[in-house]
């Protein structure tokens, strides 16, 4: 007998993808399935799509809610769900072939798992590109900081909602809930699931495709990233304080604020409105943020960076973190244009398909 899988969709402005999004879940093999559509508010005519899958499909429901962003519609979505998991994909995006619920409902149960990653590939009009292998499951530690550190920052698997199936008595267990924040609020929802120490297991095929589209601007690119960046951050180290949990997980806070200085610079370098602006002051803003400046403080001594395994990313963190420590924005500046010139973050993505 199959168990049931709610897969949650929020719908925002995206009646150009809907269809091929629903296509490629409706031909599943995987027969025990609940669609439920959350209509986040959409202007255009994604209601009209939602309406007509739910007449034509049994097993496709529909709910409309005014526009509060696609975390509080995951939210609406999972206190709909019956299934005993929990699935989430974006109405942009498609699963990767006709087996992959079976094959994460199948490594769920085989592993009484809590939490089921795979891999994933973009893709881009009718460009696929490689897949982009999680290499999670080369680690036996799960509860480690380089389990985190490469599921969070050095591959980013861990960050995303989709690609993976949640067991929902997990999530209730625990009361893990979407916050209300515009972006990132997929990857605040995950470190709250790591925090409370899951059973993961994985599958290595991709199970997933996420669509990048080329005219569309990332959330990097935000004018409130400083305030957004760190608000994530503060609330997950106060989510970790109540629960006695700083100590266990706070590495996710001090390399979460480490990798800002990274996301901020790409904003910075990569839009040509930004470019009008100074890197050196922006870098210097988000810096001395008082929360900041603690957690490059707790950085600089080398709190959890001498657990992570590559020699690389221990030296990035470490002069990156005295850097801001002294307050060297100048030089840090230099250091984060030459990166970007040498375009060393495009080799990194780049070796992120390698099996």
């Amino acid at each position: 007998m199959e168990e049931l899988v709610s897969i949650v969709i929020p719908i925002y402005r995206s009646e150009k993808y809907i269809e091929e999004c629903l296509e490629s879940i409706l031909e599943q093999e995987y027969t025990a399935l609940e669609i439920i559509l959350i209509n986040d508010g959409s202007p255009d005519k994604c209601d009209i799509i939602c309406e007509k899958y739910s007449k034509e499909y049994g097993h496709v429901k529909v709910l409309h809610q005014k526009n509060q962003g696609p975390g509080i519609a995951r939210a609406t979505g999972v206190k709909e769900a019956k299934g005993k998991y929990i699935l989430f994909v974006d109405s942009d995006d498609c699963m990767d072939g006709p087996d992959v619920v079976r094959k994460l409902v199948e490594c769920a149960e085989r592993e009484q798992a809590d939490i089921v990653v795979g891999s994933f590939r973009t893709f881009c009009d009718e460009e696929l590109s490689e897949v982009n292998y999680h290499h999670l499951d080369e680690l036996k530690d799960t509860d480690s900081v380089e389990f985190r550190f490469r599921g969070y920052f050095q591959y980013g698997h861990l960050g995303f909602n989709w690609g993976k199936l949640y067991r929902k008595e997990f999530l209730e267990k625990y009361r893990i809930e979407y916050q209300e924040y515009p972006y990132i609020e997929d990857k605040a929802y995950n470190m709250r699931c790591t925090a409370n120490k899951p059973k993961y297991a994985f599958v290595k095929e991709s199970v997933y495709c996420y669509r990048t589209r080329r005219q569309e601007i990332p959330f990097q690119d935000k004018d409130d990233f400083v305030t957004v960046w760190t608000k994530v951050a503060e609330e997950f180290d106060a989510y970790l304080q109540e629960r006695n949990l700083r100590d266990a997980y706070g590495d996710l806070v001090g390399i979460h604020m480490f990798l800002g200085v990274y996301t901020l610079a790409n904003k910075i370098l990569r839009d040509e409105q930004s470019r009008k602006d100074s890197l050196k002051d922006a870098l210097k803003a988000y810096c001395t943020y008082e929360f900041a400046e603690e957690q490059f403080r707790r950085l600089k001594k080398e709190v959890y960076v001498k657990e992570v395994d590559s020699f690389i990313w221990r030296f990035a963190i470490r002069v990156t973190a005295w850097s801001c420590c002294m307050k060297w924005y100048g030089l840090l500046a230099v250091g984060m244009k030459l990166i970007n010139r040498l375009h060393i973050d495009q080799k990194v993505i780049a070796k992120k398909y390698r099996e």
